[in-house]
């Protein structure tokens, strides 16, 4: 590895990111992946639903509220980022070392909820503890993502740690979201008459919580290598790039439409009331099926992701061509498998094998979505002189747990109110439900997805950012760092810096 100096600093043709620093991020990243498993997966939908001993009508929408609050903080924590910078000079890495353990604490309390009797102060706690959570999680996790624009300003040394990243957070969260279930169905099999929401459960999660606070500090390593050209001087000014950013807030709007697909937030009811699985003679409860199953359909997922670099070559270069075949794949997957049923084992799994075929490509959408929130930034930074990594992804943290809020308070509406579901402190496999929840159970956990993947397609439609466009916009980068002459195509250029090198050129 070339050590770094000004004269490659700012190359888009060296690389710059020692192997070691990308080791040790990952391996925080898959820390704090454990940490989101237990809030952001189906684990946390089925703990607010069944054990935290909350009406799910009501958690279902405490949590939509919480995420309207999250509409007013992580733009305004992005901003903050954009325009604080620390002694050191740098403007995201001090905030990965500080915010670990408020957010394993805070997790901790989250999952105390079921000790606190029913009433007005069990929902207190948790709305407290939530939104501490939140704001902890916010400080840390725009920084994760943003520093992904900031490690080199190659374009495809930044794609490919972004590809290693989303990779290693989506098989991380993938698998810790299906650990934490099983083993929670393990503890419950060990320790028989022991109180399972109030014991099991918070020795459990607390363990996660304080394992993935520790592994995700290692994120502290990555560098920030992308110069500062000008500094945003207010608040305003960063709010008003945020909304100059069509790409960002058409790609946040995508994914605030994809979470109406509540399917996958419904597999651990539909396993444990209407059809339990059985496998060899054993018939397993709602968390061990529902997890099982979830690998079986996403694990071809993370096989794309590995293969994502060749996908967009083959589909014109073009991540947004990906992002949209991927969804119409899984539409119609999706209405081909509800059709198919569950009447008999053999049709269950034909239609399982099916789905997973369909969301193969859906993998690498979150990669998609990295790489396009950084060619967001340099265009951002091409055109108005200024980089806005806080806000961009802080909009994408936004989106992420507005997306995930939409999906669980649907969920919890969505039972309490449509399904009439019946809760139980320690719910028995096949355990009585009504007869709408028989009904209507398949259908939403198969076609709500399919739904949403329709909708998440048609913003993608307006996004305009060709090839030629990002070669242009990287090229002036170049120059622009190294101090040299643009194309002029930039109004940055046009504005503050032509001048200059007229100038310049004048006295020659």
């Amino acid at each position: 590895m070339e050590k770094l100096t000004e004269t490659n600093v700012y190359s888009t043709n060296e690389r710059h990111v020692p192997k070691k620093e990308t080791i040790r991020f990952l391996t925080g990243l898959a820390g704090q992946n454990l940490l989101y498993s237990l809030i952001g997966a189906g684990f946390f939908t089925v703990f607010l639903n069944t054990y935290s001993g909350m009406n799910a009508a009501v958690s279902g929408i405490i949590i939509i509220i919480l995420k309207i609050w999250d509409g007013i903080n992580d733009p305004l924590i992005g901003s903050i980022m954009d325009r604080v910078h620390f002694k050191s000079g740098e403007k995201l890495r001090p905030w990965l070392k500080f915010m670990p353990p408020i957010i394993a604490v805070s997790t901790i309390f989250i999952f105390l909820t079921p000790i606190i009797d029913e009433g007005f102060w069990k929902y207190f706690f948790f709305v407290i503890a939530y939104a501490v959570w939140d704001i902890a999680y916010s400080l840390q996790d725009v920084p994760i993502w943003s520093i992904t624009a900031m490690v080199s300003p190659n374009p495809d040394e930044r794609e490919s740690f972004i590809q290693w990243a989303r990779t290693v957070g989506s098989v991380s969260y993938g698998v810790f979201g299906a650990m934490i279930p099983m083993v929670y169905s393990l503890l419950i099999g060990f320790f028989p008459g022991v109180s399972q929401t109030k014991v099991i459960l918070p020795i459990m999660c607390g363990f996660f919580a304080i394992v993935g606070a520790g592994l995700s500090f290692l994120c502290y390593s990555a560098k920030e290598r992308v110069p500062l050209i000008k500094k945003q001087d207010s608040l305003k000014e960063g709010f008003s790039l945020l909304f100059k950013n069509k790409m960002l807030l058409l790609l946040s709007l995508a994914n605030i439409l994809g979470a109406v697909g509540i399917g996958t937030s419904l597999m651990y009811q539909f396993f444990q009331f209407d059809y339990p699985l059985t496998l060899f003679g054993k018939t397993f409860d709602g968390n061990f099926a529902s997890t099982a199953i979830g690998l079986v359909l996403y694990g071809p997922t993370v096989i794309a992701m590995l293969f994502a670099d060749k996908l967009k070559k083959l589909m014109g270069n073009s991540f947004l061509n990906v992002m949209i075949a991927a969804q119409i794949a899984s539409a119609v997957s999706r209405v081909i498998s509800w059709i198919i049923g569950y009447s008999s084992p053999a049709a269950f799994w034909t239609a399982m094998v099916v789905m997973a075929v369909g969301n193969a490509l859906t993998g690498i959408l979150s990669i998609a979505q990295t790489s396009l929130f950084n060619d967001s930034i340099d265009y951002i930074e091409w055109k108005t002189g200024m980089r806005t990594e806080g806000v961009t992804f802080a909009m994408q943290t936004l989106f992420t747990k507005i997306s995930s809020g939409i999906n669980q308070g649907l969920t919890g509406i969505v039972l309490g109110k449509w399904l009439h579901y019946i809760q139980y402190e320690n719910p028995e496999i096949g355990g009585a439900q009504p007869e709408a929840f028989h009904k209507w159970i398949w259908p939403l956990m198969i076609l709500t997805p399919a739904i949403a993947a329709v909708l998440y397609i048609i913003p993608l439609f307006f996004v305009k950012y060709t090839n030629q466009q990002k070669s242009l916009v990287l090229k002036d980068l170049e120059a622009r760092r190294e101090n040299r002459p643009e194309s002029g195509e930039s109004p940055y250029y046009q504005k503050e810096l032509k001048h200059k090198f007229e100038a310049v050129k004048t006295a020659e």
